[in-house]
Parts: structure tokens; C-alpha cells; sequence
């Protein structure tokens, strides 16, 4: 039996259209969604100057202060909430020491009026272009955060070598 080449032209189309319907499901597109004032993310330490010596512990917080359920992430469910420092113009992810967290997969999200909070120590280790690297002496603004969906206002904070 000849195949027409024809008859699947298209079909490299639909596997590919598929795969991204699938993507954005599994990323959550659409059930994430929220107000930019929903989703309330607060940071506070109990110091303003950390090293690798003497790290600070920080305490996040984040609060769902709207009526539908937010989903900012999938992750560990034991560590669903970091920090990002400023770093020339941009943001980037402050390595975190949680303490351990666990290897479970899920939804890292908040039920309507649900709340957050984890506390953590930093010393200045940060993540850049998939490498690891310690932030060089001096003052910077460090932010709580809940994935990339909300940050908190910056805190001041130096760090020393």
C-alpha cells in the first residue's frame, strides 16, 4: 500500500502545537494568574550585615490577600519561598541555606487568605549563569520572593568578605 507524503504534512504541526497546549498546562498557565496586589510577599532579618562566616537568618513571608487560589511555582514542598538580591540593574536568585529541603514535586501555591512563612540564613552566595559565586564586599537590597510571580520590598543589607 503506497502512504500519501501529503497526508502528514501536517502532523509535525499538531505534535508540536500539543507540546506546547502541554507546557502551558503543566506550567500552570491560567490557574496562575493573579492580581499584582493578591499576592503579598514580605521579608524580614534579624541583622543588616551577613558574611560567610556569620550568616544572617531572614524570615518570608508570603500571603494570598486575594479570593482565588495562586500558584506560583512547582517545587519542594518544604522550600517554596527564597530571596533575590539586586545586582547591577537586574535580579538575581540569593542561594538560600533552608537547612535541607525535601525531594517532593508540587504545587508551590496559596488557598484564598492561606499565609507562608519560612526562615532561612544567607551569606552572600548568589546564583549567576548557572554558577555559584559569592558577592563581592559592600551594600546591596535583598527581596523576599515567591518564585518570579512576587517580591517584597528591598531590605538593606551588607555584605562582608
Amino acid at each position: 500500500m503506497k502512504r500519501s507524503r501529503g497526508r502528514h504534512r501536517g502532523l509535525p504541526f499538531r505534535i508540536a502545537l500539543y507540546g506546547l497546549a502541554l507546557g502551558f498546562l503543566v506550567s500552570g498557565f491560567g490557574c496562575g494568574l493573579f492580581d499584582d496586589d493578591d499576592l503579598e510577599v514580605t521579608l524580614s532579618a534579624d541583622g543588616s550585615v551577613t558574611s560567610e562566616t556569620e550568616p544572617v537568618t531572614f524570615t518570608v513571608t508570603a500571603t494570598n490577600r486575594g479570593s482565588d487560589r495562586i500558584r506560583w511555582g512547582r517545587g519542594s514542598s518544604s522550600c517554596q519561598l527564597g530571596a533575590a538580591v539586586r545586582l547591577g540593574g537586574r535580579q538575581v536568585e540569593a542561594l538560600v541555606n533552608h537547612g535541607g529541603c525535601t525531594a517532593d514535586l508540587v504545587d508551590q501555591a496559596l488557598e484564598p487568605g492561606g499565609s507562608r512563612t519560612e526562615s532561612f540564613t544567607w551569606s552572600g552566595l548568589i546564583v549567576e549563569s548557572d554558577d555559584f559565586a559569592f558577592l563581592p564586599a559592600g551594600a546591596y537590597q535583598l527581596r523576599g520572593a515567591a518564585g518570579t510571580a512576587a517580591r517584597s520590598a528591598p531590605l538593606a543589607i551588607t555584605v562582608n568578605r
